[in-house]
């Protein structure tokens, strides 16, 4: 099964099912959320939720993109792992733990592990190496307490933070069960991009024993040992005095790579480009993608952040080997620049869209037809120099003067002669329910992470607002409540048809009360803003309590 798109691919091995079994995957690859990872170090993956509706026979084989450049630095690999965190947990954020067993080879970007238990997974990488012995033995006091910090740690795995220990096989299953897909069923209420890079929980039906034999040639041997989780400790819990223990970089951080990507959007009478970055990595790419689903898309740039250098700089006061008399470029930001720190906590619940730098570019009349400016990367390993291409627009000819034709215009470009909605209005509602679509795939995590005592309420208010068929109602579940809402938006022609639609699925959740009235708001304030942004239209809903 691959899902290279978003950076994750799946092996199943011989024998992990009868002839006769089938086995469905649910797959979503999660980019945001309250993650909470160990300490020193850094998330150089995608999250990703992965589950199957029944146990394999055997273990299955996750392979997931990692950032990293090990490529003639083989040492490097020893400081990456795979990190695990339940999938119900009780409370947020996520507690990651990093585990062993995972293998990184020097010439991919990928890394491998086996699982049988299923939860959320990604790889982290090791920032800093403790202090070495040239520089002085640490007290018998330090060492003291550090072996008694190891030992406090141990102990909260084992009685505080059960369910990380859940990759081992003898333990039992988390709460809910193994099957039923818990990727699609669980997951943190501040994820708000999960399901945009992942698109919907992608499922994959049939007969597993025939997948992926590649995998299952090459990894068809015993049962790995026993993996020994390593708690984490939370973020304000690394202090100074830990850091004051890190002296000497690993080079995973040195050798993290990134993407750059280069967008045009046409606003009014200019256009306006955008600069945008994260990590080399497929799911975050994607991401970026279809949240600009209208723009044109360049091509990508990747680069690595140069020695000591804590931010890229785009540089627009170079010498230009082509003229651009009558262009005006103006980015929105001095210096224009993207600091590495915001680049990395891409992701993080505080941090829900990636960094970027927007321009302005207006070409006054007589301008030079084209635009082709160079704007160089500073900061980066590599010489890297953007190329912004524009062409002048012709500008379009004036309405008419004359009232009565112009109202005659603007009716024939919003009613057809039979009385329905033109292909042009069609188009603009299409689009707008894309954007719906959108916006509630990035909540899907969030939606089914609600908790279960009460939906059987949300369900009665659906039912009574005629969202929902008395089928869903008997056997309700958030995932078939949804499958209904977008059912039906399917089918809306009309803007207000639209509006009215949505604002009924707000107010059931938000008559429910707690924390689904929350993620009604979060919800509806998105779509507003998301509609806002991508068409400029302005979306009708009441969000309020």
């Amino acid at each position: 099964m691959n899902w290279e798109k978003y950076g994750l691919r799946i092996g199943v091995q011989k024998e992990s099912l009868l002839s006769s079994e089938t086995v469905e995957a649910a797959v979503v690859a999660l980019v945001g959320g309250e993650f909470q990872f160990p300490p020193n170090t850094v998330l150089v993956s995608a999250v990703y939720a992965v589950s199957l509706s029944k146990p394999l026979r055997k273990w299955l084989i996750l392979e997931i993109q990692h950032c990293v450049h090990l490529t003639g630095q083989p040492d490097l690999s020893r400081h990456l792992k795979f990190a695990i965190s339940p999938i119900n947990t009780p409370s947020l954020p996520y507690h990651f733990s990093s585990v062993e067993g995972g293998e990184f080879e020097v010439d991919s970007w990928y890394g491998s592990i086996q699982r049988k238990e299923f939860c959320l997974v990604a790889i982290v990488g090791e920032k800093f190496l403790p202090k070495s012995s040239t520089n002085g033995d640490e007290s018998e006091e330090e060492e003291e307490e550090e072996e008694q910090a190891e030992e406090e740690t141990e102990e909260e795995v084992e009685d505080g933070n059960s369910d990380s220990s859940s990759d081992s096989d003898k333990t039992k299953d988390p709460p809910g069960g193994s099957s039923g897909g818990q990727g699609e069923s669980t997951s943190n209420e501040g994820v708000e991009e999960e399901e945009e890079t992942g698109g919907e929980p992608l499922h994959e039906e049939g007969n597993e024993e025939q997948d992926n034999e590649r995998v299952e040639e090459s990894k068809d041997h015993e049962e790995p040992q026993h993996e020994e989780a390593t708690a984490p400790i939370p973020c304000t819990e690394i202090s100074s005095d830990f850091n004051s223990k890190m002296v000497v970089s690993t080079g995973v951080v040195e050798n993290m790579t990134y993407a750059g990507q280069v967008y045009y959007e046409e606003k009014r009478n200019k256009d306006l480009v955008t600069f945008t970055a994260a990590k080399k990595l497929s799911a975050l790419i994607e991401f970026i993608e279809k949240k600009h689903v209208q723009a044109d898309i360049d091509q990508h740039v990747y680069f690595s952040y140069g020695p000591s250098c804590s931010y890229i700089e785009l540089k627009f006061d170079e010498p230009q080997d082509e003229p651009f008399t009558g262009w005006s470029i103006k980015p929105h930001l001095k210096p224009c620049r993207l600091r590495r720190c915001d680049i990395d906590n891409f992701g993080d619940a505080n941090y829900p869209v990636p960094p970027s730098c927007l321009i302005s570019i207006y070409g006054s009349p007589g301008a030079v037809p084209s635009l082709h400016y160079s704007v160089p990367l500073v900061g980066v390993v590599d010489p890297v120099t953007l190329l912004i291409h524009c062409s002048l627009r012709t500008t379009p000819p004036l309405p008419s003067a004359n009232p009565n034709s112009s109202m005659a215009s603007n009716e024939s470009m919003s009613v057809s002669s039979t009385g329905g909605a033109s292909p042009s209005a069609i188009a603009d509602v299409n689009k707008v329910k894309k954007v719906i679509n959108d916006v509630l795939i990035s909540h899907y995590a969030a939606l089914n992470s609600l908790p279960k005592k009460s939906l059987t309420g949300l369900v009665n208010q659906l039912y009574t607002a005629k969202l929902i068929s008395n089928e869903v109602r008997q056997a309700p579940s958030m995932e078939e409540c949804i499958d209904e809402f977008k059912a039906s938006l399917s089918f809306k022609r009309k803007l207000p048809q639209v509006e009215e639609h949505c604002q009924k699925f707000l107010s059931s959740f938000i008559a429910v009360r707690g924390s689904y009235a929350d993620a009604a708001i979060a919800l509806g304030e998105d779509w507003i803003e998301a509609i806002r942004n991508e068409l400029t239209l302005d979306f009708n809903i009441n969000v309020d309590k």
